[in-house]
């Protein structure tokens, strides 16, 4: 398998098995992974017993609107990490500072000499 492909058994990680599982179209095999999955991960089961009260449609409406949600929130995570650095004003304070001191010590030399 492509590690780029998502695993269709992997429901963090975006595959569709969840909702695949209450259609009852997974495969035996990915289905007795998701069984397995299901006697250990009490979250899954509470996820699943909440999904099947709700019309599948609107269940993968729901799903569309969750992975859309995460795809805008990475993105403008990785946005905040590209602005990283010092803030303007900081640069500016520094550089003013530096001047402000080379200027007085050839004020002051040329006082002395």
């Amino acid at each position: 398998m492509n590690k780029h492909t998502p695993h269709h058994t992997d429901f963090r990680s975006g595959g569709p098995s969840v909702l695949r599982y209450l259609n009852n179209t997974l495969s035996s095999e990915e289905k007795r992974k998701m069984e397995e999955r299901l006697l250990d991960d009490q979250m899954l089961v509470d996820a699943i017993e909440g999904l099947r009260q709700i019309d599948v449609n609107e269940a993968a409406k729901i799903d569309i609107h969750l992975k859309n949600y995460v795809k805008q929130k990475l993105v403008q995570k990785g946005r905040k990490r590209k602005q990283f650095g010092f803030p303007g004003w900081i640069i500016t304070s520094l550089i003013i500072l530096l001047l402000l001191v080379s200027i007085g010590y050839f004020v002051i030399s040329n006082l002395l000499s």
